[in-house]
């Protein structure tokens, strides 16, 4: 195998993966523009719900099946059922006007999100399953970038199929996207042997979680920090449209300028990493990363010119993706690899509860204070935190320090 260059199979992942991922973000554009048009913002609140659930309630059970079935078979075995699950959307939900459609739609996120609390964990485990060294943060960091390049690109395509083809024809397209990647993950199937190591391939035990964050000091302060980047950032969400309309001139160009310096940023330390690995001092690079998040966060706070602000989310989001990507690759490598799909678990439960409970408190707190006052406090408060967070990572993380 090429250690510098992407194999022609991983592309065939790569691709699958992009394909999957942007058509299920179209089809959740369309779900809530339909169900915002026919029932109203207070509905798409439940929508949101509905498909955060599955993975909080699952999380005990993810990271133990996907040491039992294997990485690359979950993702497979998760994107046939999700494409059947869409199949058969098609031919019942023909459109979402009634309250019995409603519940149809409901159950077909759930159900799909079910799914999608197994195939979440396993895919940020299969590259340890096809990669050695250096080369399993590459292929991370490309998955990476690919969930980042849908968040950019998925609303302008979804917005262009939902008009051309309507609610029916994204659950088609769908179910050809997820039916084409479980055949693109397929094809690497007979690269599990050769790329596992010895721990790999004998140890067949499972393990709980408990055990996992017992074992797994470093990876317990790491996860904390995760959770805190997830919740403290969150206002951010809630700020960019606030600073478009009230500040930055009120127009949509404002808003969209604002967005993609943010996800543009995200992707480009995505593909930074997808070509230029850092395996020494990994955990003291994750550091830098995360003050300089934080110093492009403080620096968007600070600031009333719309294209300062531009630099300061790209500045925040290379940095962003910088750190998540070494983050999850500390994870792979780090621990036992019998105790990774348990990481994943709870990596893939913190980004799908996180987000949506920070911003209720967010709005509890906008009672009380501006929203540029809450991610202000947000950002000083993230900032104190990283700035602290050296000492254990250099008690439990010394040989990844220096």
């Amino acid at each position: 195998m090429s250690k510098n260059k992407t194999t022609g199979s991983d592309w065939y992942l790569i691709i699958g993966q992009l394909l999957a991922q942007l058509s299920d973000r179209m089809t959740s554009l369309g779900l809530i523009w339909m169900i915002t048009e026919q029932f109203g913002e207070k509905w798409v609140t439940w929508y949101l719900v509905a498909g955060g659930l599955p993975h909080f309630l699952l999380s005990a059970w993810t990271g133990k099946l996907i040491q039992k079935t294997g990485a690359l078979k979950t993702v497979i075995i998760a994107d046939w059922l999700r494409a059947i699950l869409y199949f058969f959307a098609f031919f019942v939900i023909m459109k979402v006007v009634l309250v019995q459609d409603l519940i149809l739609v409901m159950t077909l996120i759930f159900l799909s999100n079910c799914f999608a609390a197994f195939f979440n964990p396993a895919i940020l485990s299969v590259p340890l399953e096809l990669e050695k060294g250096s080369e399993v943060q590459k292929l991370t960091a490309r998955l990476s970038s690919v969930s980042s390049l849908t968040v950019v690109v998925g609303p302008i395509l979804g917005m262009f199929c939902f008009q051309h083809f309507g609610l029916r024809g994204l659950f088609i397209l769908n179910f050809i996207s997820y039916l084409i990647s479980g055949l693109c993950a397929w094809t690497l199937r007979t690269r599990i042997t050769g790329a596992q190591n010895t721990e790999q391939t004998t140890d067949n035990k499972t393990v709980g979680l408990r055990k996992t964050l017992r074992e797994n000091s470093l990876i317990t302060v790491m996860l904390f920090v995760f959770l805190l980047m997830n919740l403290l950032l969150s206002p951010l969400q809630v700020q960019i449209p606030y600073l478009a309309k009230h500040v930055f001139g009120g127009s949509f160009n404002s808003l969209a300028m604002l967005e993609v310096s943010l996800g543009g940023g995200v992707l480009m330390g995505g593909l930074i990493l997808s070509w230029h690995s850092i395996q020494r001092k990994t955990l003291l690079a994750t550091y830098l990363c995360l003050i300089g998040l934080c110093m492009g966060f403080l620096g968007f706070q600070l600031n009333q010119h719309l294209w300062v602000a531009v630099g300061c989310l790209l500045f925040m989001g290379i940095f962003i993706g910088l750190a998540n990507i070494l983050i999850i690759n500390i994870f792979q490598s780090y621990p036992s690899l019998v105790h990774v799909p348990n990481i994943m678990s709870l990596v893939n439960s913190i980004g799908a509860a996180a987000v949506p409970f920070a911003l209720i408190v967010v709005g509890g707190l906008q009672t009380m204070m501006t929203i540029e006052k809450i991610s202000f406090l947000s950002g000083l408060c993230l900032f104190i935190i990283c700035l602290f967070i050296y000492f254990p990572f250099n008690k439990f993380g010394k040989d990844l320090m220096s």
